[in-house]
């Protein structure tokens, strides 16, 4: 959706726990995440905006069970719509709740957007990332770059190589150039990108990029070697493999990944979505930690976040889900945060061209993806597991 990633990359859910490695932790949920969150969000309690008003002289649309309808005044409280009708109507409705009133002067409100499928973790942990998308940087950020190349990233690589004292380092001291969104197949011309691309940036200093599908790695020699890779020269990974990678690369400290968790969803509200739907919760070896660091986040605001658990099917995890969650189907539990459904996945991403076909892409004569059939990556063979 934009540079900053507010969207899907559903493989990273098999190599999200490379990536949250000494992130999430046994003692995560105790004092480090709540001074954490404490610094990031600088108050102790949830704030949540006027925690009562009426908004009115305005056009107003609802999105009401019976269909979309056009009201006078609208009253809510707490984040949550308490009255709609005439401002008389809501008036008497909110009295309980002290509202402040906000004249909208002609504007229009309208009901808040659901974002259907992101990954909220992995969206905050890239976003200290370089962001290397083909799309223009805010306030264009919806808008493609028809100059988006390799020759552009590469120039953006070499800007960072500039820099080594301001890049991510490993556990080593080393720096690494750590990119995210690259997607080939919207530069122009379209290059299929290898370490021996990557390696004329550097020889010395790993270079790991993240295509925009979330299911391929690009990776230079250095990288390579970093990461004690031997058996993928092209450098091009894929899926599960990924996670190597990452194991090696450079990870946030716990302020620094909630600072940016805070500045995604703060983002996701600054574009009009009022509720996220994390489509993949519970991917690491701590899913309890996942679930309440979200579930914290939520709290502190400003969008409610909905979520559903990952699991694979040839695991036992589904059942063990279903034993501790009961999926809440009717909003009827915590407003702010929820379960919401259980999720299986089956095998890559039609923009990586991992994704699963009968038949073989009709770019792929032209286009290959190392050790990747030209029909995509099955993950697995066999597919009575979705029957049992």
């Amino acid at each position: 959706m934009s540079h900053d990633h507010l969207g899907c990359a559903c493989c990273n859910l098999p190599h999200l726990p490379a990536l949250t490695t000494g992130l999430l932790t046994e003692t995560a949920l105790g004092g480090e995440l709540d001074a954490a969150f404490l610094q990031a969000y600088a108050r102790p309690a949830r704030t949540l905006g006027p925690q009562a008003v009426i908004f009115h002289s305005g056009v107003i649309h609802t999105l009401a069970a019976a269909g979309s309808e056009r009201v006078e005044a609208l009253g809510m409280a707490g984040g949550t719509i308490i009255a709609t009708g005439t401002l008389h109507e809501v008036r008497q409705a909110m009295q309980a709740y002290q509202p402040d009133e906000t004249d909208l002067h002609g504007r229009t409100l309208l009901p808040g957007f659901v974002e259907p499928h992101m990954h909220v973790l992995p969206s905050a942990l890239y976003k200290s990332w370089l962001p290397l998308t083909p799309f223009k940087p805010a306030p264009q950020q919806q808008e493609l770059n028809l100059e988006y190349s390799f020759q552009s990233i590469s120039q953006q690589i070499r800007t960072a190589l500039a820099h080594p004292d301001k890049l991510s380092k490993d556990k080593q001291g080393n720096p690494w150039v750590l990119g995210f969104g690259v997607d080939p197949s919207l530069m122009q011309p379209w290059e299929d990108i290898t370490a021996s691309q990557l390696d004329p940036l550097s020889s010395t200093v790993p270079i790991l990029l993240m295509n925009s599908s979330g299911h391929l790695a690009y990776l230079n020699t250095a990288a390579l070697q970093a990461a004690k890779i031997e058996d993928t020269p092209s450098g091009v990974l894929t899926e599960i493999n990924i996670a190597t990678a990452l194991q090696a690369a450079p990870q946030p400290r716990l302020p620094e990944f909630v600072a940016c968790l805070k500045q995604v969803l703060e983002h996701a509200s600054a574009m009009g979505f009022t509720s996220v739907f994390d489509a993949g919760l519970g991917a690491t070896e701590q899913p309890q930690l996942e679930i309440g660091l979200l579930k914290l986040a939520a709290h502190l605001g400003p969008v409610r976040i909905g979520a559903a658990l990952f699991t694979k099917p040839e695991e036992p995890a589904l059942d063990k889900w279903l034993q501790r969650y009961t999926p809440d189907l009717d909003s009827h539990g915590d407003q702010r945060f929820s379960i919401r459904a259980i999720k299986l996945i089956a095998d890559g991403s039609n923009q990586g061209l991992t994704g699963y076909q009968s038949e073989p892409y009709a770019c792929s004569h032209e286009h290959t993806v190392p050790d990747v059939p030209d029909t995509g990556l099955n993950n697995y063979q066999d597919t009575s597991v979705f029957t049992r």
